[in-house]
């Protein structure tokens, strides 16, 4: 009867767990950032809506760049910092199951468009892939993640590095190369909340600690009229970098 009653605990235990989805990421081949700046006006009605959003002036650990820009011009103070960030993987393990591409050597790509807000304000970050599988993998706890499309190569008779992200009418490509010494890269560690299905709330939490960072020397052209494309335009700063890799880490989604 003892034992009977010592095996039911793990058992109500698993019972009780929230359900979750975890992705392995598999070695960082190369991420960055582009931060800017997002018309407040503009920025309440699109993929943030609904979101209690900080402006520059009340963002804690503002982007260097971003403080020097309204510092030199205050009018921008009200606007909003936001981000889009491109990280590539060599794979992405989904428990016994990995998304790897051996015939071409494409990445698996995790990207995401998130705006300076509370931390526990749900919705401040919109996560995008270039793998349907990977937002699939996501529908079992009422969670989506939009898919984009991307090609990572080098520019016609150059050496320079492209890098092009399509996503929702916004196309943005970046031609260009690394620059200066490797040095230590900041860890990438983020947790946020994202609303789900049927009025659930889902955490997030993504931890990845590259190896190595330079500066990226270049050119940003953004083309379309999708939200990113209009966002990114009307910014009085895009500055992208710097470009970090190696190592891997994981994203571990779960219902609260």
């Amino acid at each position: 009867m003892a034992a009977g009653i010592l095996g039911a605990g793990p058992l109500r235990a698993q019972r009780q767990a929230p359900p979750g989805v975890t992705w392995t990421l598999d070695t960082l081949r190369s991420g960055f950032c582009v931060h800017f700046l997002a018309d407040p006006a503009a920025s309440s009605r699109g993929v943030f809506r609904g979101v209690a959003q900080l402006s520059a002036r009340e963002t804690p650990g503002l982007h260097p760049v971003l403080k020097r820009v309204i510092e030199a011009s205050p009018e921008f103070s009200s606007w909003i910092p936001q981000r889009f960030c491109v990280l590539q993987f060599a794979a992405v393990r989904l428990g016994n199951y990995e998304l790897r591409d051996t015939k071409h050597g494409r990445p698996q790509v995790v990207a995401s468009w998130s705006t300076s807000a509370r931390p526990d304000a749900p919705g401040a970050v919109a996560l995008l892939v270039n793998n349907s599988r990977l937002s699939n993998s996501l529908k079992s706890i009422g969670m989506g993640a939009d898919v984009l499309r991307s090609e990572f190569g080098k520019v016609p008779e150059s050496t320079d590095d492209r890098y092009e992200i399509r996503y929702d009418g916004s196309l943005l490509t970046w031609d260009g190369h690394a620059s200066g010494d490797s040095t230590a890269a900041a860890s990438l560690d983020r947790d946020w909340v994202t609303p789900g299905r049927n009025a659930r709330t889902l955490a997030v939490e993504q931890r990845l600690s590259p190896v190595g960072a330079r500066l990226m020397v270049g050119a940003l052209r953004i083309e379309g009229k999708g939200a990113l494309a209009q966002a990114l335009t009307a910014s009085p700063i895009r500055y992208v970098g710097p470009i970090v890799w190696g190592g891997s880490g994981s994203m571990a989604f779960t219902v609260r």
